[in-house]
């Protein structure tokens, strides 16, 4: 069976005036399978090759903000926006995901983006993660590893037919994953003005495992059936507004 990994932590003590760019240390941690979250530096180090989801949470006081931006081996995967300076009057919080494609000890982490690192609560701001795979990968196995154990000939045969059957991409279950459907996408040049209805096409693809999501339309297409997850934060400036809606096959979702 195939071990999980993932993490939940929070801000246990109240950050204030951080240097630029400097690592946010989530130092309450109430779950971490797999050990690959460390409460000391703030990092993820990936334990094997996968795809990663992420999601963070900044809470900030009236009159301060604190942005923060997601690194992946120091590249900047994703934005995240608390700002209490403009106009507010009481708390402001953001949050935020990503999905990343990782290699087996690369490292994610959530940093200041520049200075703006003023003031986070505590217990309200948090960092989590993990590892997609496949819902029913484990019932699988199990079945493909029963099927072996009746074989009377040639039974590796058998066992990659039936590996092969199940979708995996490589013969052997335990050597391949079946294919991760996932996109992480920004958009890279501001939108002012959109006509009603218009489709917002985030440009920047940083991940686009199975080709499902197009960046000339901003449309992701189901490459085959199954329920699917979807994660969008825009953030305008103040005395403007920039409402959306996420639709399937036309309909109004959420």
């Amino acid at each position: 069976m195939r071990r999980i990994i993932a993490f939940q932590s929070r801000i246990s003590r109240t950050k204030v005036n951080l240097a630029n760019y400097a690592a946010v240390v989530f130092e309450k941690v109430t779950l971490n399978d797999g050990n690959a979250y460390d409460a000391r530096t703030g990092k993820f180090t990936a334990p094997e090759d996968g795809v990663y989801s992420f999601t963070w949470t900044i809470l900030t006081k009236a009159g301060k903000k604190f942005n923060t931006e997601i690194v992946h081996n120091g590249n900047i995967n994703g934005y995240n926006h608390a700002d209490g300076v403009s106009g507010s009057s009481s708390y402001s919080s953001g949050s935020s995901s990503a999905i990343i494609k990782m290699k087996k000890k690369d490292e994610v982490w959530i940093r200041t983006h520049g200075g703006d690192g003023q003031h986070a609560y505590d217990d309200w701001s948090s960092f989590s993660g993990l590892k997609l795979t496949t819902l029913f990968k484990t019932a699988l196995l199990v079945v493909c590893m029963i099927f072996v154990v009746y074989a009377k000939e040639r039974p590796q045969d058998k066992y990659n037919t039936v590996c092969q059957g199940m979708g995996y991409i490589t013969t052997n279950c335990t050597a391949g994953e079946k294919g991760i459907i996932a996109f992480q996408s920004r958009i890279s040049r501001t939108k002012v003005n959109l006509a009603n209805y218009a489709a917002v096409v985030f440009e920047k693809v940083t991940l686009n495992d199975g080709n499902a999501y197009d960046a000339r339309t901003g449309k992701f297409t189901a490459p085959e059936d199954g329920v699917y997850s979807f994660t969008w934060t825009i953030l305008t400036k103040a005395g403007k507004k920039f409402n959306t809606e996420i639709v399937s096959n036309s309909n109004i979702i959420g």
